[in-house]
């Protein structure tokens, strides 16, 4: 029988305080990470102006992740996660220093490496953070707690882009800078006031874990990815996440041609429309989440789960092959948004039937190996952006990416057609 959710995302965050206590350090980590990035992409821009800058800073804050990724997710099934979570914040303050010495051409590379270690430490983060949810927010509560985490860090998406066009404009973007580092300061504060035993596996501390060591952590990644590779539902959707990257990972460079060069107005540095495309796409992101509780408990009373996944990439996808056709910066920030909204509703759903079907003391590890890989193909995925702005037309690689987007959900449909995905009732409770 499947268990439908009663759990509003206001008594979620008036019952359970140390959930809460994560939410507000990203609600200000995920502000300052959005008006850093807007303003990384005009500094790259305004020192550079190629399409290659732009892919490399992208790839920058995803390629380093696949190497960090699959030793942090084993490090977080291992360490105290509270602990991983604060240090990974601390570090991320300090790299977020390091773009005010990004001052000239020849210093690009500053702002490559302090991007990279950014991504490294968001490794951690995540890893520790992702394998904690179903602790903090257990039954009813994940699948809110997983769509709230996620609406209010796509919600400063929004907000960070179009403030950060206006700081920027303003006040430069050596501002923006230092907001991100004392933003990561104020999450690392409301992480440190959980209680350690909260982001814990009930049998944590039953038994003591053996010493971290190279083959220990060899060991764990080893289990992590038979685990992956013997369980059909977790191993199609890890191969959906990796097959949407092909297109996803092109969408920052897109943004970032169209807002900042194509629609770019007659002497301004192109931020302005690089934040409207953000802040498009993020308002998108946040609705998603917000209505994925209810669609969430709806498709699960009904049980088609499953297809709504595969239907939902494949529109998704298509919405945003449209933007190839929109005659100006307004139009696509609209698409974005619709494309957004479509794919987050379903990124809840499917992310929360992953966290269930993954047992505590792998959890860490599988989720690390996806989000690793995944973010490996989306740098990837950047880069590639980079160069075919260089040989096409513009609108035409907008098309690419949403085609690439969609063709994943053909296949998950396809498969499940076939039985070669079922969503059991351990895995439905939504």
């Amino acid at each position: 029988m499947t268990v439908v959710t009663t759990m509003t995302y206001r008594r979620l965050l008036k019952e359970n305080v140390e959930f809460r206590r994560l939410w507000l350090g990203q609600l200000v980590s995920e502000l300052g990470t959005w008006f850093a990035f807007i303003a990384e992409l005009g500094l790259v821009r305004s020192l550079s102006g190629t399409a290659v800058s732009a892919s490399l800073i992208v790839a920058a804050h995803f390629l380093p992740y696949c190497l960090a990724g699959p030793v942090a997710g084993a490090l977080a099934d291992r360490l105290p996660r509270r602990m991983l979570m604060v240090a990974a914040d601390l570090g991320r303050a300090l790299f977020a220093l390091g773009f005010l010495l990004a001052t000239s051409p020849d210093r690009l590379w500053i702002a490559y490496f302090c991007a990279a270690g950014l991504s490294s430490l968001n490794a951690f983060f995540d890893a520790a953070k992702n394998a904690s949810m179903p602790n903090l927010a257990k039954g009813e509560q994940l699948l809110p707690a997983n769509a709230l985490i996620h609406a209010m860090r796509f919600l400063q998406m929004s907000v960070g882009a179009v403030v950060a066009g206006l700081v920027t404009e303003w006040f430069g973007y050596n501002a923006a800078f230092g907001m991100n580092a004392a933003s990561f300061c104020v999450s690392a504060y409301f992480v440190g006031r959980i209680a350690t035993n909260a982001l814990e596996p009930d049998n944590r501390g039953q038994a003591e874990m053996p010493a971290a060591s190279v083959a220990s952590l060899t060991a764990d990644l080893r289990e992590a990815v038979v685990f992956i590779w013997r369980t059909p539902l977790v191993f199609a959707i890890t191969a959906i996440n990796f097959g949407w990257a092909l297109g996803g990972g092109m969408a920052q460079v897109i943004n970032d041609r169209f807002g900042g060069i194509v629609f770019a107005e007659a002497g301004q540095n192109g931020d302005r429309g690089v934040a409207i495309l953000n802040a498009g796409a993020g308002i998108g992101l946040m609705l998603g989440m917000v209505i994925s509780n209810r669609v969430g408990a709806w498709v699960a009373a009904r049980r088609i789960v499953g297809a709504f996944i595969g239907w939902m990439l494949i529109g998704s996808g298509l919405v945003f092959a449209l933007a190839a056709l929109a005659p100006n910066i307004w139009v696509m920030a609209v698409v974005f948004a619709v494309n957004r909204m479509i794919l987050s509703a379903e990124y809840a759903i499917q992310d929360t039937v992953l966290m269930i079907a993954i047992p505590d003391g792998l959890r860490g590890k599988v989720y690390t190996i996806d989000r690793s890989i995944e973010l490996a193909i989306v740098g990837v995925s950047a880069l590639a952006a980079g160069g075919l702005f260089t040989v096409l037309e513009p609108g035409l690689v907008p098309a690419i990416a949403g085609i690439l987007m969609a063709a994943p959900g053909v296949i998950w449909l396809s498969a499940l057609a076939r039985g070669r995905i079922r969503i059991g009732r351990e895995a439905l409770r939504l």
